[in-house]
């Protein structure tokens, strides 16, 4: 930076800050009617998340004896009871993550830590399972693809409880 203290920077890029001060992705600075860019990429991936939750839960529904068979080999005790639980409470996250993204966002990073901390055990005992993510629809083996996107879903659920309210108050 010039000893002035003013920036070198050109006038587009400085324009262009500027206008992402007016429409709240800088700085805060929103007037009323305003949408937060942040809140809507929030709102976002808790709606991505929920179309996850729906698809998986659906998944393990219409397989679940598969299901059943997959969560055995993870070592999950009383898999026929899990193959009923887990997609009811995926369904439950589900909701919540439409009604009320911030609360649904805490609640799927909880759940999704649980079935990233299993997998992570199932990694490191060198059990040969199959995930049961999505029910039946995955032959494949647990395997490290498993744990990353995992991961990424985790960030996108700590994206979604950033969500203040309802979603139709967004």
């Amino acid at each position: 930076m010039p000893v002035s203290g003013r920036s070198t920077r050109s006038k587009p890029f400085q324009s262009a800050l500027e206008t992402n001060r007016v429409t709240c992705g800088y700085e805060q600075s929103c007037t009323e009617g305003d949408v937060p860019v942040l809140n809507v990429v929030a709102v976002a991936a808790a709606v991505a998340l929920a179309a996850i939750f729906i698809y998986a839960s659906v998944a393990k529904l219409r397989a679940r004896d598969a299901t059943a068979e997959d969560f055995r080999s993870l070592g999950l005790p009383e898999p026929a009871r899990w193959a009923i639980l887990v997609p009811v409470l995926e369904l439950a996250v589900a909701s919540l993550l439409v009604v009320l993204p911030g609360w649904g966002g805490v609640a799927a990073f909880g759940l999704l830590a649980a079935f990233t901390a299993n997998l992570a055990l199932v990694l490191r005992s060198g059990r040969v399972a199959h995930c049961a993510c999505f029910g039946g629809a995955s032959t494949k083996p647990v395997s490290g693809r498993h744990l990353a996107r995992n991961v990424a879903l985790l960030a996108l659920a700590l994206l979604a409880a950033t969500v203040d309210g309802p979603i139709w108050a967004q």
